[in-house]
This record gives C-alpha cells, structure tokens and sequence, in this order.
C-alpha cells in the first residue's frame, strides 16, 4: 500500500511492480463528473499508466491519505479503507480534493524485493485487485492553495484518523470542501 502511494502521490512508476501483481486489475468507480478514469484497467503495465503515468501529467503535489490501517501481523488477504486525497492541477493551479475508499485483494509475494525505502513497513504481498471508489472531489480556485497544503501536509502521511482530518480541515470560501468533509465524517461515524 506504501508502494502505490510513493507510486501514485510522487510520480515514481518504478514502485509500481512492487504494489501490484503482474496480472492485477484495477476498477475505477467514479460518483462524480470533476474527474475521470478508465473503469477497468488490467494488468500492471495498464493500471502504472492511469493511476501514475496519466495521473502524473495532469496532477502535482499529490498528497493521498488511508483513514485507516490494515492490522499489524499477518498479511491480508484483502483490505478496505476509505482516502482522503488534495492535489494541484498542473494546467491551472486549481486544488481538487476528493475521498472515497479503496477495496483492496492481495496474494502472497513472490516478485522483486521491495527497495529498503519500503521494505521494513510491506507485508510481502502485492495488491491482485483494487478498486477505487471515488465518491466526491470538489475542484478550488488556486487561491485556496495555501490553506489546503498546509492542512495537507501537517496531517501524518500515508495513514491518519479521520478525526485528525476533521479537526483539522481548513475554512475555505463558501464551504467547498462541505462534501468531503461530510463523507469524512460519515466515514467516520461507521467506525
């Protein structure tokens, strides 16, 4: 799971085979109409070019959040957690910022060592199956680019409480961030 983030968040396609299995499939499902994503991507090479090749070069400062961790010991098997996600668009300086869940599968690790960044935290197994709910995503002027990146980046990254997101969500103009806020705290609320 730390693997696809550095992957994802920091445009470093080389993670990838150390997230994903060969042979994964990802599913994309998106409840709203401010981003898109092909619905069903197969294979590492394919899911490496939507979630970092083709992400990469429409987003910066890409900051991705787990509202939870999977349990400390054996490895599981499959993982489901909801996201919290802000980022740049590189065109425009807008903020878009989102949350939804991951559904995660994962089998038994028999490819390449992990590099020692990633090594002491992975579970030895690699994703077999993800999808991606993406259940709002709100898009903000560039002007909400400070009070965004520094909630962002005070927050513990990759794994931190909801409560922590909540507490210490910023005040921007008209409430936009209202709906994710909102899924955060229902989020929350089934914990």
């Amino acid at each position: 799971m730390r693997a696809y983030l550095r992957a994802k968040d920091h445009n470093r396609p080389a993670f990838m085979p150390h997230a994903f299995a060969a042979d994964a499939v990802l599913t994309m499902v998106v409840k709203t109409d401010t981003i898109a994503f092909p619905p069903v991507s197969r294979g590492l090479t394919a899911i490496t070019d939507t979630l970092v090749t083709e992400f990469g070069r429409t987003y910066e400062d890409v900051f991705t959040f787990y509202c939870s961790q999977p349990p400390s010991g054996e490895i599981q098997s499959s993982f489901t957690c909801d996201w919290l996600v802000g980022m740049r668009e590189k065109a425009t300086g807008a903020v878009r910022v989102g949350a939804g869940s991951y559904d995660w599968d994962f089998a038994a690790d028999n490819g390449p060592a992990a590099p020692a960044a990633i090594r002491s935290q992975e579970r030895r197994c690699r994703a077999t199956s993800l999808v991606i709910t993406v259940d709002t995503m709100v898009g903000l002027p560039a002007e909400t680019t400070p009070a965004i990146f520094t909630w962002l980046m005070a927050l513990p990254y990759p794994f931190c409480s909801v409560e922590q997101m909540l507490a210490d969500a910023p005040t921007v103009k008209s409430d936009a961030l209202a709906p994710v806020l909102a899924f955060l705290s229902r989020s929350h609320s089934r914990l």
